[in-house]
Formats: structure tokens, C-alpha cells, sequence
């Protein structure tokens, strides 16, 4: 759950399902708890600046450029317990950065360093956008003590991240929820997830908005603030060889404004192995 800090803040949403994009992956573990990776990838997925979702519909349109720029992002982990033998409850901490670099128009400011929608002047361009994020993860409690015995276990995951607010759609973005695998007798492995995802939108962006209605008149019914999702997601596994993954979404405040009504979304997936 949630990539929103970096979706929403590179160039169309950046390299994940279902649009994919070519890139490098590297992966170093000094220690067996401890881990350093860092990738590399085309800059947008949808090989279109506009974000026409048309050119790279079926993910396999692969085009470099500058334009497009490159999306790289690294970061170090820590996990305990991780060993299928560990007694101890298994947690992990990951810190990691990210960065873009296309240009990315200012929220607010003009090439002069005032206001755009009072001078008329173009918006400032910022060659690159950048963030950082915290993930947690920690399971609470299991069943039983012996390994056969531990297909029952209940975690908690928690994440932040930020990113600067005159370049970026949200300022900060902060997420946390809950996994349970087992919670159906007779289905040990069968995981409910629930999650909770909260997005302030950049401050410069209400600003702006407000300089519009008072300059210009902009009819604004609500100034863009932030977003929240409630997410509830399952992993049934059906037959050895068949998994479905149901998914339920609540989105207030959709596209960060309270102008917009909230949305619903239900969701299916499967996975099939042979």
C-alpha cells in the first residue's frame, strides 16, 4: 500500500504496476540483516509528457529522452528475526531517497520569485524533483512457537515521506495500517490488510489557488487541501496454484479538494502459477 509521496510527485506517476519502464536494480547485503539497493529508470512510464496513457497502454513502449528525464531511488534496510528458525517477532526499517530529474514547474512562484497568477509572468522551472521516506514493519504477536506452528500472525506497517512543496503535488504523505495472515479457520494462508494513507497537498498550491480568486476571480468552491484513503485488501489462496486478491477503497477529499465528491473503488486480481 502507498507510493503516493513519490507517485504523485514525479513525472506520471513514475515506474509501477501496471505501466511498466526499463531499469537497473542493484541489491548489497554486508550483513544478513542489513541491506543497501538503489535502481535506476525511464523517467516516464507513459512515454508521453502529456500523460496520455494511450502510448505505453499495454506497458511495453519503451522510449528514452531528455525530456522524459530519469527516476532513480535508493535505500538501506534493517531486519531482525527474518530467519525461518528466529524466535524473536520478525520487523524491518527501511530509509530511503528518491529523485527525478525532468523539469518540474513551481506551484507558485514565477521566474521572478513572485506570484504567476498576479505578474502573468511563466511559472519557475525547477530542474528536478526530489523526496525521502520512512517505512516501518513489525509483527505483534504469532501462533505457536515452533516454525510449523507460525502460519498465524498479526503486524503492524507504518510510512512516511516527504517531498519539497513549491515542485511537488503533496508536501508530505503518511500511511499505517494493519496485516493479518490466518484470521479465517482452516485458512492459514489466507492475509486481510488494512490501511489507512493521509496526503497533505503543497501549501503552495492553496496559494496559488487563492491569488486566482482574488486576482482573477476564480470561481474555487474549496481550495485543494489534502486527501485520505481507506483501503482493505485480502489474499485468498483458493488452490495451491491460484491466488485472488479483492479490493475495496474509500477516497475522501478525491484529487485533495473537498469540491470533489468521495469515490468507491472495488478491485480484483489473481495470480496464476505453473
Amino acid at each position: 500500500m502507498d507510493s503516493s509521496v513519490i507517485s504523485a510527485d514525479v513525472l506520471n506517476g513514475g515506474p509501477a504496476y501496471p505501466v511498466s519502464a526499463p531499469g537497473i536494480r542493484l541489491r548489497w547485503s554486508p550483513k544478513e540483516s542489513w541491506f543497501i539497493q538503489a535502481g535506476v529508470f525511464d523517467g516516464d512510464s507513459f512515454d508521453s509528457p502529456s500523460g496520455n496513457p494511450r502510448v505505453n497502454a499495454n506497458g511495453t513502449h519503451w522510449h528514452l529522452s531528455d525530456q522524459q528525464g530519469a527516476f532513480a531511488i535508493g535505500e538501506i534496510g534493517f531486519t531482525r528475526n527474518g530467519g525461518k528458525d528466529d524466535d524473536g517477532l520478525p520487523g524491518a526499517l527501511r530509509l530511503g531517497a528518491w529523485g527525478h530529474t525532468a523539469d518540474f514547474k513551481d506551484n507558485y512562484r514565477d521566474t521572478a520569485g513572485d506570484s504567476f497568477i498576479v505578474s502573468g509572468l511563466p511559472a519557475k522551472t525547477h530542474k528536478g524533483n526530489f523526496g525521502a521516506y520512512v517505512a516501518a514493519e513489525q509483527m505483534i504477536w504469532r501462533e505457536g512457537d515452533s516454525p510449523d506452528e507460525r502460519e498465524q500472525w498479526l503486524g503492524l506497517f507504518g510510512r512516511f515521506g516527504a517531498g519539497p512543496r513549491d515542485r511537488s503535488a503533496f508536501e508530505w504523505v503518511a500511511s499505517g495500517g494493519v496485516h493479518y495472515q490466518g484470521h479465517l479457520p482452516g485458512r492459514d494462508d489466507d492475509k486481510l490488510a488494512v490501511g489507512l494513507v493521509f496526503a497533505q497537498a503543497s501549501r503552495d498550491i492553496r496559494r496559488q489557488q487563492r491569488d486566482g480568486r482574488a486576482v482573477n476571480g476564480t470561481p474555487y468552491s474549496a481550495f485543494t487541501d489534502h486527501e485520505f484513503v481507506l483501503e482493505i485488501a485480502c489474499h485468498c489462496q483458493l488452490k495451491p496454484w491460484l491466488v485472488v486478491k479483492p479490493d475495496f477503497q474509500w477516497i475522501h477529499h478525491r484529487g485533495a479538494s473537498s469540491a470533489t465528491p468521495d469515490a468507491f473503488l472495488l478491485g480484483l486480481r489473481s495470480n496464476i502459477t505453473f
